[in-house]
């Protein structure tokens, strides 16, 4: 594959985490987003949004967070968060639990349990392999405690920041793992130390 064609798919995963907010790298702003494997107007750097369709995931695509595997899990499910314990299928948030590792990654996204992250920026994909198709980002995942499409009285959501290295595995144009570690929270409107104005 031609450089600039692997580095428009390696593209795809570094929107971390799930493309929640599309870019496309440019020349004098190292931002990367999904891109779809095709070029993007100025117009699509800023899309933001909750749908699964953004990135280019492989139906088998894999997400690991802190070593636990959080999406794709075998009947009966799984973890759907980075912590030990497994959902208990005795009870009914449980049972919805355990559902939920079992979607994909793209479903998972359709069911727009993340919007209460505000934006992921800076992106600050350093590591770029275009003969293992890998892409490594340093990311700031900002939480203001909002929650988009929320209902006017619905209570507050998170309020932190998290800085998190995520690696993505890109072949054929598509996302197929996903490792997250480590989840490093710190106070919301802290930036991540290396970037002016981040962190809110």
């Amino acid at each position: 594959m031609k450089n600039r064609s692997i580095k428009k798919t390696l593209a795809i995963g570094a929107s971390v985490l799930f493309s929640l907010t599309s870019s496309q790298m440019t020349a004098s702003e190292p931002e990367w987003g999904p891109s779809r494997v095709k070029d993007c107007n100025r117009e699509c750097l800023v899309q933001e949004g909750d749908d699964g369709k953004i990135a280019a995931f492989a139906d088998d695509c894999v997400r690991h967070e802190n070593g636990y595997q959080t999406v794709n899990n075998p009947a009966p499910g799984g973890r759907m968060m980075p912590a030990p314990p497994l959902p208990n299928p005795n009870t009914p948030q449980g049972r919805e639990q355990l559902k939920f590792s079992m979607l994909t990654c793209a479903q998972q996204i359709d069911t727009k349990i993340f919007a209460y992250m505000k934006h992921i920026r800076p992106r600050r994909v350093l590591v770029l392999d275009e003969q293992k198709g890998l892409a490594a980002a340093f990311a700031l995942f900002v939480h203001d405690g909002t929650r988009r499409g929320a209902a006017p009285d619905a209570p507050p959501g998170m309020l932190m920041n998290a800085v998190i290295m995520e690696t993505f595995g890109v072949r054929g144009g598509k996302i197929h793992e996903i490792e997250a570690m480590p989840f490093v929270t710190i106070p919301y409107g802290l930036g991540d130390g290396w970037t002016e104005g981040s962190g809110r």
